[in-house]
């Protein structure tokens, strides 16, 4: 009977020693990177590329096949230093068992990314102050705001997406895309009172209006991406995806330029976005290194597609940007602007992803649905629905101008 009972404690601790073994080697994977992506779903574009340059992945080749189990053991999901990221719940069959999404959240968790918005536990650690404009403010009707927003003109709209559309194509990297580049350097710095630059080894293009403010380190950021993609990358128009989107921020840039904010305000024109966001991603690793204040990013991408004039704007926010979301609710019935709000209906990812894995609220707005005819030839500036893009711009603005602090004693 000693004997056997011998045998069987020794065959438990062999065990036990084994799964320790097993877990120590799996971390000893986690410590090449800083973050996880538990996910065997790709939702569009940049997963591939955000795995490869800053995540060390654990998910398998083939997005529909099931992940090692011992993705989720407690000592793992512990272990300090470790993010973890999760795309889409859509997914979440392909992934863990919801028993095990819940014992995860309910871990001490540095970072869980979440794109669908709906299970985000708070990073750890954050690179932003909130100003003294803080979302809770700003809930009365300002009639300069109501004056600013209502100059935005959709022949300028108009004009600058057909513009971009005739580059033929702006696929990252191509001489079209670069072209691009020069067109909108020099239409930034053809605008008074902004300071243009080309950031990082990327192309982005990226326009300051410095806060009057010279005490505040509080920097604003609106974009969109200029680079195109297309089932034939010769042929890339990129009208709805994303000329138009950048076409919004080149507006507000000439319109909000006009105006005197404490705060400072940055229109940044992003490259490589159908490539995995590598500008974007450039930009806010650069942001975060140097522990910049961004209260909040705002991004246009795929926003101007409504065929049938029903006006559904999507604002897709997660955990650290609700309140946010919750004022750009509030103006769109204060300044009559009145889209149909839906809220984090769109779960692909775009640039905003880059400021949320570093812990910097931001938001994006999307149209009901993307147009079938994006992502190819055909995506052309037909397909712009002009007075939806000039509300979006008119929401995006009414909320910038508020948080930025705008002076109501100079206008140019």
């Amino acid at each position: 009977m000693k004997i056997s009972l011998n045998l069987k404690i020794i065959a438990i601790l062999l065990v036990i020693i084994f799964i320790i073994g097993s877990t120590i080697a799996s971390i000893g994977e986690f410590e090449k990177g800083k973050t996880a992506i538990i996910s065997s779903y790709k939702c569009d574009s940049g997963y591939s590329q955000l795995k490869s340059s800053y995540c060390a992945s654990i998910s398998k080749p083939n997005f529909n096949e099931k992940l090692d189990t011992n993705i989720i053991k407690p000592e793992l999901i512990d272990k300090p230093g470790i993010n973890i990221l999760k795309p889409d719940l859509r997914a979440i069959s392909y992934l863990i068992t919801k028993s095990d999404l819940k014992n995860i959240i309910s871990r001490n968790i540095s970072k869980f990314w979440d794109p669908a918005f709906r299970s985000q536990a708070k990073p750890s650690t954050s690179h932003y102050q909130y100003p003294s404009a803080t979302p809770q403010q700003g809930l009365t009707y300002d009639p300069l705001i109501a004056t600013m927003i209502s100059q935005i003109d959709e022949s300028e709209i108009y004009q600058t997406t057909y513009d971009l559309q005739n580059f033929t194509t702006r696929a990252y990297p191509s001489s079209g895309n670069t072209q691009a580049a020069t067109y909108l350097y020099n239409r930034l710095t053809s605008i008074p009172g902004l300071q243009t630059e080309y950031q990082g080894t990327k192309n982005n293009v990226i326009a300051t209006l410095p806060g009057k403010n010279t005490s505040s380190d509080v920097i604003f950021i609106v974009g969109a991406h200029y680079d195109s993609t297309s089932s034939v990358l010769a042929l890339a128009p990129g009208a709805t995806d994303n000329g138009c989107g950048v076409a919004i921020v080149l507006e507000l840039a000439r319109i909000m330029s006009q105006y005197e904010f404490n705060n400072t305000i940055k229109f940044a024109l992003w490259n490589g976005e159908e490539t995995g966001h590598v500008g974007s991603e450039e930009f806010v690793t650069n942001a975060a290194a140097n522990s910049l204040n961004i209260p909040l990013y705002f991004n246009y991408d795929s926003s101007t597609y409504d065929p049938n004039n029903r006006y559904v704007l999507d604002i897709m926010y997660n955990d650290e940007s609700a309140s946010f979301a919750e004022l750009l609710t509030k103006y769109n019935s204060l300044y009559h602007i009145n889209f149909n709000l839906t809220y984090n209906v769109h779960t692909c990812g775009s640039d905003h992803s880059c400021f949320w894995a570093y812990g910097y609220p931001a938001i994006m707005t999307h149209a009901q649905t993307h147009a079938p005819e994006a992502h190819s030839p055909n995506d052309t500036i037909n397909l712009v629905s002009l007075n939806y893009a000039k509300k979006n711009g008119q929401l995006g603005m009414s909320i910038l101008a508020e948080l930025a602090e705008i002076q109501h004693t100079y206008q140019y």
